[in-house]
């Protein structure tokens, strides 16, 4: 997982209440944050879409996290507080 990735992942996980939030999560908004090109940003949610860590309805940029990849992203966050 590049570092851009990661960093989505964890504020994704940070700002999220957990798997299947209710309400459709802003990534862009979380992008914009962390000055992520929009392009990148659309790759990145299709890439979890294809692995099955993200899901949305009508926009790749509204969506939530799958119950795995709110586990991956959980795990990165440990990963990354024990170094």
């Amino acid at each position: 997982m590049k570092t851009d990735e990661s960093l989505l992942l964890r504020a994704i996980v940070l700002s999220h209440e957990g798997p299947y939030h209710k309400k459709g999560l802003d990534v862009v908004s979380i992008g914009v944050n962390l000055k992520m090109n929009h392009k990148r940003l659309l790759y990145i949610c299709q890439k979890w879409t294809d692995k099955k860590w993200y899901e949305y309805g009508v926009s790749a940029t509204l969506g939530w996290l799958t119950p795995e990849g709110y586990e991956i992203g959980r795990r990165e966050i440990e990963r990354i507080s024990t170094l």
